[in-house]
């Protein structure tokens, strides 16, 4: 190796560590850092050249690391110290060759130790900083592990889960409906995903003409069912395909290049009644259909979504918020119609923008209540309406008239209650700017 070649390995490592030196296979200096000359003092450039077991080199390295290398042919972690005393923690690492030759060793220092204090201190430091590691890598892991998971209670979600393993299992496509946000996708990428990488094409995103392009290619370019590089394809909204396109993606089925999975709102068979799919595509995916029913349909599902969510959430902001039993019960009486999606973004607001660490019913968004209203007869007491409806004048008449003092006046209560009841219903942000109301 050239020295232009040791120079070059010696500039990039001075950039992650203080006093790098590289010795060469024979044992001789053939790079020395900048930072060598602040910590080991003037003169060290003439050690280039000299051997490590040259008396020289023993003058102003106590102990020599490079030397210890070459004798054991070993990593090595020591102290070191200067002609002033001071130490650092130096790591010596021999590098080989494919045929186990030695080709150079490799010399660093750690960080400069110049008391007893000092390594404590670092070695608090490395402690703190392992701390905050491990919780990072427990959060995302968890975080990871949750995410991981396929939530179904339901013994609709069970035999979808059922279906589509034995599918995937046998390298089979799959079609599986439903309405949006039941979870269609994500069944889809989880299951079919264990068998390999996946790719997956909205065709209600683009015109006919590019729909052909990209699924199919040109005479310059592949197409997306042309490339071998995905185990699964994932077509969403096939029912967007003209005749004339599905015929062509019979063909691309026939080939097994891949295994083709469609998602859709509605069976094959309402799209073949209605004309929008080809016999032929109704009968290849008849015998690989799926249904997944929508979240309202499936309450065990529902709860377990809605927990799910609580514990994703307050993981990811690191919170701690928690739901009252009557908060819990509105939850789960809410209808949801736009299903997983909807119970996903409500809650992820919820946790995020809660003012306090439990939520209770009066705390909850004006859309959730309005909805539960049966639920409140059924399961709530009087008083709990009341706080509710409490709850609301209150939040209007803070907005309105800004202060403790003319909430007072105007509601006919004592300052004392003004202030208490807007401590208990009024969040802080609409504290910080009453203009913000809780209605629009």
């Amino acid at each position: 190796m050239s020295l232009e070649n040791y120079e070059f390995i010696g500039r990039i490592l001075e950039n992650v560590h203080p006093n790098v030196t590289i010795v060469d296979h024979r044992g001789n200096f053939v790079f020395m850092g900048r930072s060598c000359r602040d910590f080991f003092g003037p003169g060290i450039e003439k050690l280039i050249g000299l051997n490590v077991k040259n008396p020289e080199v023993e003058n102003i390295f106590h102990p020599c690391v490079s030397a210890m290398v070459m004798d054991k042919l070993e990593k090595i972690i020591t102290t070191q110290t200067n002609t002033e005393g001071e130490a650092a923690f130096v790591t010596g690492i021999p590098v080989f060759s494919k045929n186990g030759e030695l080709e150079l060793i490799i010399c660093f220092s750690s960080w400069d130790v110049k008391s007893y204090e000092e390594l404590q201190m670092h070695l608090n430091q490395l402690q703190e900083e392992n701390a905050d590691l491990i919780q990072q890598i427990n959060r995302l892991t968890r975080e990871e592990r949750l995410q991981n998971q396929i939530i179904g209670e339901s013994s609709n979600v069970q035999n979808a889960v059922r279906l589509l393993k034995i599918f995937s299992e046998q390298d089979l496509p799959a079609y599986i409906y439903g309405p949006v946000g039941s979870g269609k996708n994500y069944l889809c990428k989880t299951i079919y995903g264990q068998k390999g990488s996946f790719y997956e094409y909205n065709c209600n995103l683009v015109t006919e003409e590019h729909l052909g392009h990209d699924l199919f290619g040109t005479k310059e370019q592949k197409g997306i069912l042309d490339f071998t590089g995905y185990h699964t394809i994932i077509l969403h909204n096939i029912e967007m395909l003209s005749a004339s396109l599905q015929r062509q993606l019979i063909a691309k089925l026939k080939d097994r290049k891949h295994i083709i999975v469609v998602t859709a709102t509605e069976s094959l068979e309402i799209l073949k009644s209605r004309k929008k799919l080809i016999e032929e595509l109704y009968y290849f995916f008849k015998s690989y259909q799926v249904e997944l029913l929508g979240i309202s349909e499936r309450p065990e599902d529902m709860q377990a979504f809605i927990e799910y969510y609580i514990e994703i959430f307050n993981t990811k902001y690191n919170r701690n918020v928690s739901f009252t039993p009557k908060a819990m019960n509105c939850l789960f009486g809410f209808e949801w119609k736009e299903n997983i999606i909807e119970i996903r973004y409500t809650l992820e607001r919820i946790i995020l923008t809660a003012e306090r660490d439990v939520v209770d019913i009066y705390n909850l968004p004006k859309e959730l209540t309005q909805q539960s209203e049966e639920l409140f007869w059924e399961d709530c007491s009087l008083k709990d309406m009341m706080e509710l409806y409490e709850k609301n004048i209150i939040c209007r008449a803070y907005r309105k008239y800004h202060t403790t003092v003319e909430v007072a006046r105007r509601l006919g209560i004592s300052q004392a209650s003004a202030v208490r009841k807007i401590g208990k219903y009024v969040d802080e942000k609409q504290k910080k700017d009453p203009e913000r109301g809780m209605e629009k």
